[in-house]
């Protein structure tokens, strides 16, 4: 992303395209290529919106987030996030599953990650890398 770039615009459209369908879709976005400049900024602004989304049952029109597909994926997932926190990625925002039944996973930001870390090269869902 660019110096010039309309953060709030870009944080937008970020959010959309990680935590659409709990970002369960081969196209979700995964990366996001930051300036210095900007990427604090961005960070924030990305972090306070995932943070905010509302998980639920899909059914209820103020649900922006439903579960995984499966529990096991959602079990995986956690795994993938604990040993990328064991290697010093910082959690921004969620990190865990939610509470109660089904295969509900908090919207998850995390800093730190690099790409040699298997959260950062398998497909999966969940959690986005800074």
């Amino acid at each position: 992303m660019c110096e010039d770039a309309d953060i709030p615009a870009a944080v937008a459209a970020g959010i959309r395209g990680r935590f659409h369908n709990a970002g369960q879709v081969c196209l979700a976005a995964k990366r996001f290529i930051l300036l210095e400049k900007i990427a604090d900024e961005f960070e924030r602004c990305f972090t306070e919106a995932a943070a905010a989304i509302r998980v639920g049952d899909p059914f209820d029109k103020t649900t922006e987030m439903g579960p995984m597909a499966r529990v096991d994926l959602r079990d995986e997932l956690h795994k993938q996030v604990e040993a990328s926190i064991a290697k010093g990625a910082h959690v921004l925002c969620g990190g865990e599953p939610c509470g109660g039944k089904g295969a509900f996973y908090k919207p998850t930001v995390l800093s730190g990650v690099t790409q040699a870390w298997r959260l950062s090269t398998k497909r999966h869902s969940g959690p986005s890398l800074r």
